[in-house]
C-alpha cells in the first residue's frame, strides 16, 4: 500500500451529506456506508452529530475507513479527529483540533492539530504540529532499512488537482540515526495511480546528515530532489551545495547523492572543489595531517577514493600543486586518509623543497603525499622534470623526497640538460685553458646535454648508467657509467667520474680510456684536473701519447703522462723541425708551446714521419 492511498482519500467523495439538512442532534454513536456499483467504498462512523443554526454539522469522535476493490473489500485507511465542524455547502471540513490519517496495513500515518479539508477543491491542509510515520516498504525499499521514515513540520498542505503534498516551516525528515534531512518546505508529488511519491522536492536551506558505515556525511543546500523510483536512489543538491565529514568536505553547483541506502557516492559538478586530508608521519614536527585542496569540472567520492576529471588542479598549502585531466585519489579506509594520487592526461606538478622549485610534466603520474610534500611521484610517458635550470626528459621519471632534497631516477632514453656553468664555464673537454673573456662568456651561455639508459640524482650526487653521451658546445664523450658528485647540487660539482670505453671527441683532439676523472674548483665549476686511467690514448693536432694514466693540469696547460708512457709529436731540433719519440718514467707535455720534458729513463729519439 502507497502513500498515494493516503492523500487520495482527498478525492473519493466521501462526505455525501449536501443539501437541506435537518436540524437535530444524533447521540449513541451512527455510521453510514458509502456504496459504488454495489461495492463498499466508504464507511463513516461517528459518536454524535448536531445541525447547527447555520446548518454545518458539528461531529464528534468522526472515524472514516476507505475500502480497497478486492471481494470483499478491505479496509486501506482510515481517517479519526475527536470532533470537527462540517459545511455541507462549502463542501468543507474543519477542526482546531487534532486529526490522524492511517493506513490499515500501518504504512503510513499523518498527525496534527487544527485542519481544514475541502472536498470541492480538493485540499487538506494541517496546521499545527504536524508529524508523519513512512515505512520503507512504502517506498518500495523494504530491504534497505527496518527504521520507518518520521517528518515533522509547522504545517501540511494537500492539493488533489496537483497530485502533491507539501510539509512547511521547520520541517524535518529522519529515519532512524542514519538520515536526517531539515528544509524550510518538502514537496510530496505523486503519479497517476497514487502508489510510491513520483518526486520528492525540498526547497530552502536544505540540511542532510546521512550516516553510513560508521561515516557522517552532512550537505547543504538550496534545493534538494530526490525520485524513489529511480532504482539508484539518487538525490540531487543544487543552490551553492557543499558536503562535509569528519575529514573531508566539498562543494560545486550540483551535488548528486547515489546510493542512499547503502554505501553513498557522491558526485560534484561545475566549479567542484575538494579538500582531503593526508597523514604525516616521520617527521616529528610535522606528525598529524595536512590538507589537499582538489578543483576540478566534477568529481565522484566513493568508498575506494576519489576520481576527478576535468581542470583538475591540486595543491597542498603552498607547497606543491598538479594539473591534469583526470586524477584519482586512493583513500585509506582505517585512516580515512589520501595514500597514493594518479593523474591523467597534460599532467604538470610544481613542489617546493628546501626552497627548491621543482616542475615535472608528463602523461600521466602516480605518486603518494605526505603532508605538504609529494614522498614520491612517477612521471611516464614524455616525461619532464626542470629543476634550477636543470631538464630532465624520460620515458619514466620518479621523484622522491629524500630529507629536504628531492632525488630523481630517469630510465628509458634519459636526456638531462645542463647549463653550461653546471660543468665548466671553459668547456668541459677543453684541454687548455680558454684565450680570452669572449670565449668563455660564449660558453657559459651554452648547454650540457647528458644522455643514457638510466639516471639517479640523488643530492649531491648523479648516477647515469648503459650507453652514456655527455655533450657540450664543442664536444662530446660517451661512456658505459658517469658519476657526479657535488656539495649540495649537481650544478656546484667537485668531481666527475666516467667509466667504461671512455671516448672524447673533441675539437682540439681525442681521448680514450677506460676511466676519466674530473675535478672542479669553487663556484665557478672550472675544470682544475683531468685525470684519464688505464690505456689511455690521448690525439691532438701536435701529437699523440699513450699510458696507462694521464694528468691534465688545465690551468698550467699540461699533460703528465704515466705508466709506460709514449709520446709522438713533432719538436724543432738544432732549428729543424722533426718527428720524435719520448718516453720516460713520467712525461710532461707542455701544451703551451709543445715541449716535452722526462723523469726516469727520459729518451727522445727522431722516427719517420708517420712512424
Amino acid at each position: 500500500m502507497g502513500v498515494g492511498w493516503c492523500l487520495a482519500f482527498l478525492s473519493l467523495g466521501i462526505l455525501p451529506l449536501t443539501g437541506q439538512v435537518k436540524t437535530g442532534t444524533v447521540s449513541g454513536g451512527w455510521r453510514m456506508p458509502l456504496m459504488e456499483e454495489n461495492r463498499l467504498k466508504t464507511m463513516l462512523t461517528g459518536e454524535g452529530a448536531k445541525t447547527l443554526s447555520n446548518g454545518s454539522l458539528e461531529i464528534s469522535k468522526v472515524r472514516i475507513e476507505l475500502f480497497d476493490d478486492e471481494s470483499p473489500p478491505r479496509p486501506r485507511m482510515r481517517i479519526e479527529a475527536p470532533e470537527c465542524l462540517f459545511d455541507p455547502n462549502e463542501q468543507e471540513a474543519s477542526s482546531a483540533g487534532p486529526i490522524e490519517l492511517r493506513a490499515s496495513d500501518e504504512s503510513f500515518s499523518i498527525k496534527g492539530r487544527g485542519f481544514r479539508w475541502n472536498q470541492t477543491a480538493g485540499t487538506l491542509s494541517i496546521s499545527n504540529a504536524v508529524r508523519t510515520l513512512i515505512s520503507r516498504s512504502t517506498l518500495g525499499k523494504p530491504e534497505a532499512s527496518s527504521a520507518s521514515i518520521e517528518v515533522h513540520s509547522d504545517r501540511f498542505e494537500y492539493h488533489k488537482e496537483a497530485n502533491m503534498g507539501s510539509y512547511q516551516g521547520n520541517v524535518e525528515a529522519r529515519e532512524g540515526d542514519r538520515f536526517q534531512m531539515n528544509c524550510l518546505q518538502l514537496k510530496v508529488t505523486l503519479p497517476d495511480d497514487n502508489q510510491e511519491p513520483e518526486r520528492i522536492h525540498a526547497e530552502g536551506d536544505v540540511r542532510i546528515e546521512l550516516t553510513t558505515n560508521d561515516t557522517a556525511t552532512e550537505l547543504h543546500g538550496e534545493v534538494a530532489k530526490y525520485d524513489p523510483r529511480d532504482h539508484s536512489g539518487t538525490l540531487h543538491l543544487t543552490g551553492q551545495p557543499r558536503w562535509k565529514t569528519a575529514e573531508y568536505s566539498g562543494r560545486g553547483e550540483r551535488i548528486s547523492i547515489v546510493g542512499l541506502d547503502a554505501t553513498p557516492t557522491f558526485t560534484v559538478v561545475g566549479k567542484a572543489i575538494m579538500e582531503l586530508p593526508v597523514l604525516v608521519s616521520g617527521d616529528p614536527q610535522n606528525e598529524g595531517e595536512s590538507r589537499i585542496r582538489v578543483a576540478a569540472n566534477s568529481y565522484t567520492v566513493a568508498e575506494a577514493g576519489a576520481e576527478f576529471l576535468g581542470g583538475v588542479r591540486a595543491e597542498a598549502e603552498g607547497k606543491w600543486a598538479l594539473q591534469s585531466q583526470v586524477l584519482i585519489a586512493g583513500i585509506d579506509r582505517a585512516t580515512q586518509t589520501i595514500t597514493r594520487i594518479t593523474a591523467r592526461s597534460g599532467v604538470e606538478i610544481k613542489q617546493t623543497v628546501g626552497g627548491k622549485l621543482t616542475e615535472a610534466r608528463g602523461d600521466s603520474a602516480e605518486f603518494v603525499p605526505a603532508g605538504n610534500e609529494l614522498a614520491e611521484a612517477v612521471l611516464t610517458g614524455s616525461a619532464v622534470v626542470e629543476s634550477e635550470g636543470v631538464t630532465s626528459w624520460a620515458d619514466r621519471i620518479e621523484l622522491r623526497r629524500v630529507h629536504s632534497e628531492t632525488a630523481v631516477v630517469a630510465e628509458g632514453n634519459v636526456v638531462l640538460r645542463l647549463p653550461r656553468a653546471a660543468l665548466s664555464s671553459q668547456g668541459m673537454f677543453r684541454f687548455r685553458a680558454a684565450s680570452g673573456t669572449t670565449e668563455k662568456e660564449e660558453a657559459a651561455n651554452q648547454a650540457v646535454e647528458i644522455r643514457a639508459d638510466r639516471y639517479r640524482l640523488d643530492g649531491g650526487t648523479g648516477r647515469f648508467r648503459g650507453n652514456v653521451v655527455l655533450t657540450d658546445e664543442g664536444g662530446r664523450m660517451t661512456c658505459r657509467a658517469l658519476d657526479l658528485e657535488s656539495g649540495t647540487h649537481v650544478r656546484e660539482l667537485q668531481t666527475m667520474t666516467a667509466t667504461g670505453n671512455v671516448f672524447v671527441d673533441h675539437e682540439e683532439g681525442e681521448l680514450s680510456c677506460h676511466r676519466l676523472l674530473a675535478r672542479f674548483e669553487g663556484p665557478s665549476n672550472q675544470v682544475e684536473t683531468l685525470v684519464a686511467t688505464e690505456a689511455v690514448e690521448i690525439k691532438q693536432q701536435t701529437g699523440v701519447a699513450t699510458g696507462g694514466r694521464a694528468v691534465f693540469d688545465i690551468p698550467n696547460q699540461w699533460i703528465e703522462m704515466t705508466v709506460d708512457p709514449e709520446l709522438r709529436t713533432r719538436l724543432v731540433v738544432g732549428d729543424v723541425p722533426k718527428n720524435v719519440l719520448a718516453t720516460a718514467d713520467v712525461l710532461i707535455w707542455d701544451q703551451s708551446d709543445n715541449t716535452v720534458k722526462g723523469r726516469g729513463r727520459f729518451r727522445i729519439r727522431t722516427v719517420p714521419h708517420g712512424g
